[in-house]
C-alpha cells in the first residue's frame, strides 16, 4: 500500500468515526430530549427520584465547589503576597452585576497594573496579575453555583418524586 493509499484510508476511518459519534450523539439526544409535541411540549425519557437523593447529589457537588473556591482563594492570598501589591479594580463583569450584594466579589488587578509599558521588565508580576485575575473569576462563578446550589436543596421536599430529564440525571450521577 502506497503513502497515498494509507492517507486515503486514515482519513476514511477518521469519517467513519466522526459520522459514528454524530450518530451516537443523535441518539441520546432524541432519548434525552424527546420530541416536540402540541402546546410547545416535549415527550422524553425522564428519570423520577426522590428530593432526598437529588439533594445528597447536589449536597455534594456543593461541598466539592465550596472547597475548589476556598482553595482559589488560598491561592488569591499567596500570588498578592508574591505581587507584592494589592488588586485595585471592583469587577464590573455582567456576571457579577446581577450578584453584587449577595456573594463576595473579590477586587482584581486592572488593565493599567497588568500591561504598564513603564515597567515593562516585570513580567513574572503581570503573569502572576493575571493568575489573580483568572482565579478571582473561577471564585465569583463558584459562588454564584454556590448560592444556586444552596436555594435549589433548600427548596426540595425529601419525599417527593421529581422528574430529571436524562441530561441532569446523567450531571447528577444517576
Amino acid at each position: 500500500m502506497g503513502v497515498d493509499q494509507e492517507i486515503k484510508q486514515a482519513n476514511l476511518e477518521r469519517i467513519k468515526s466522526i459520522e459514528y459519534m454524530c450518530i451516537e450523539k443523535s441518539m441520546s439526544d432524541d432519548v434525552g430530549y424527546g420530541v416536540k409535541e402540541g402546546n410547545n411540549q416535549f415527550s422524553g425519557l425522564s428519570i423520577s427520584k426522590s428530593g432526598e437523593e437529588i439533594k445528597n447529589k447536589l449536597s455534594y457537588e456543593l461541598e466539592r465547589v465550596s472547597k475548589e473556591n476556598q482553595d482559589n482563594y488560598t491561592k488569591m492570598i499567596v500570588l498578592v503576597k508574591q505581587i507584592a501589591e494589592a488588586p485595585i479594580k471592583e469587577s464590573t463583569n455582567y456576571q457579577v452585576r446581577n450578584w453584587k450584594g449577595k456573594i463576595q466579589v473579590p477586587l482584581t488587578y486592572c488593565y493599567s497594573q497588568i500591561y504598564d509599558e513603564s515597567n515593562q521588565s516585570d513580567h513574572q508580576n503581570a503573569k502572576l496579575m493575571r493568575e489573580y485575575n483568572n482565579l478571582a473569576n473561577e471564585c465569583v462563578s463558584n459562588s454564584i453555583e454556590e448560592k444556586k446550589l444552596g436555594t435549589i436543596i433548600n427548596a426540595l421536599d425529601d419525599k417527593k418524586k421529581y422528574k430529571l430529564t436524562v441530561d441532569i440525571a446523567s450531571k447528577l450521577g444517576f
